[in-house]
């Protein structure tokens, strides 16, 4: 499969000098990945000597891209971060077998418990175990080393959790008793650690950088300490090409491209939408517009709609949730065979319930997973969660399950302490499933629709699933 000819701004972006760092911010749709791809291409071929590496966060997208780039140069490497910093620390003799964490959660719970024995009657140990370990990622991502940096620094964007400055204490105490449960367990690093060890290690490394170009794709999905580490593995004449998202915002906190290991970075804006037809196109649009939809002002772009005309999103109300798969396997099954669908939906269960009874209906599939093998030309049906999506396309995308009660749970709605919080959670992850559908969207729930998506009815082709 060949990659689109770039055009418009692309073009422009694409030619940009090699040896300065960027940082590329667009739309969903505005050919980011496209760019990164062909740059990536070119540098390899003019430089042959030296090795080239795109990163992504997500292992399918990197099936994805494997498949598109069929025969790319040889030293031309595509990776996921994880994979590169297990490989850079045991080069240097700092990973063990079982040398990771694989799960933090129950440390975390120990960890805790242990705080609250402490503090008997400080309520903010009563808020839920996954707003703690929410909060304990996000320390290691922003490489916070003390409780004095955590306490003052500044955040925007974290309207999910509303951790009050008095009560940050707290926090960083079960923070650090779950760093010390976890060593004592014989455990050096967990997934979130693993970037700080990296920067922490390649400062002490003074051997030449393997890499002359490190370009990385949905960036958004790099933390800080990733970026810093990137910044640190990357040849002294050498670049950091960094593509993410419009709604790019590092981590809710006001954090400088400087200080995330950029120097001297020129930054670009994709306005136009190129992915998307105009029905998916105003949609998009328009949740990116909800009130709880948080940007940066700073990194905000006045995405164009797209100018190829096509269908409005199709939402379909059913009576209860047998419809409702009714309705997803009539309209999946009965669609044009030779294009290219996806059933995007919140959890591995959800994915788990449909290809089951795809299954049991002889409906063929290929789940989204990150153990997924080669990329295939004729696998036209995926099933996965909104994140195993991103960076991915598809020619229709199916949403199903997207009622009021159930986007969000009353669950969730605990969780983050209010509805308008768990829409706040939640909405991008909406946003970036609509935006991989290039030339439809068909949404189906029960009841009410979910506050996820814009009231305006104008924007919809609506029905019953009975009619």
């Amino acid at each position: 499969m060949g990659l689109p000819k770039p055009e418009g701004k692309q073009v422009d972006v694409l030619y940009l000098s090699d040896e300065d760092n960027i940082v590329v911010l667009g739309t969903a749709g505005s050919g980011k990945t496209t760019i990164a791809l062909v740059r990536a291409v070119n540098m390899a071929k003019n430089y042959p000597d030296d090795i080239v590496l795109i990163l992504t966060y997500n292992r399918t997208l990197i099936k994805y891209m494997e498949f598109i780039l069929e025969d790319s140069p040889k030293n031309l490497l595509i990776q996921n971060y994880h994979k590169l910093a297990r490989g850079y620390l045991n080069s240097r003799g700092k990973m063990e077998t079982n040398a990771i964490l694989q799960s933090k959660n129950k440390l975390i719970a120990e960890a805790l418990d242990k705080v609250k024995n402490k503090y008997p009657d400080e309520n903010t140990l009563e808020r839920h175990m996954d707003i703690f370990i929410d909060e304990i990622e996000w320390i290691q991502k922003m490489g916070i080393m003390d409780q004095e940096t955590y306490i003052k620094i500044e955040r925007t964007g974290r309207r999910d959790a509303r951790i009050l400055r008095k009560n940050r204490i707290y926090f960083y105490e079960v923070y650090q008793q779950y760093v010390d449960l976890r060593n004592k367990r014989g455990y050096l690093y967990d997934w979130d650690s693993i970037a700080t060890a990296v920067f922490e290690e390649a400062q002490r490394d003074d051997t030449e950088k393997r890499y002359k170009y490190i370009l990385v794709d949905e960036g958004q999905d790099f933390s800080p300490m990733m970026l810093k580490s990137l910044s640190m593995l990357v040849s002294k004449d050498g670049s950091i090409n960094f593509f993410g998202d419009e709604n790019q915002q590092i981590y809710g906190s006001r954090i400088s491209w400087r200080s995330a290991g950029l120097n001297n970075v020129k930054i670009w804006k994709l306005e136009k939408n190129y992915r998307n037809k105009s029905g998916v196109g105003k949609l998009a649009k328009a949740i990116s517009e909800l009130p709880f939809f948080e940007i940066d002002e700073n990194d905000k772009i006045d995405s164009i709609v797209p100018d190829v005309v096509g269908p409005n999103p199709l939402v379909i109300k059913c009576r209860d949730k047998k419809e409702e798969i009714e309705s997803l396997m009539g309209l999946v099954d009965n669609s044009d065979v030779s294009r290219t669908k996806a059933v995007l939906v919140k959890t591995r269960e959800d994915v788990n319930l449909i290809a089951s009874i795809f299954a049991e209906k002889g409906i063929e599939h290929t789940i989204l997973k990150k153990d997924m093998g080669k990329w295939k030309n004729t696998d036209n049906l995926h099933i996965g969660t909104y994140h195993s999506a991103k960076g991915l396309e598809f020619d229709l995308v199916f949403l199903p399950f997207m009622s009021d009660r159930y986007m969000p749970t009353e669950e969730e709605i605990a969780k983050y302490g209010s509805k308008q919080d768990a829409l706040v959670k939640f909405v991008k992850l909406i946003y970036v499933s609509v935006t991989r559908a290039k030339s439809g969207v068909i949404i189906t729930y029960v009841d009410k629709l979910t506050e996820l998506l814009p009231e305006d009815t104008s924007l919809y082709d609506l029905r019953n699933g009975y009619e």
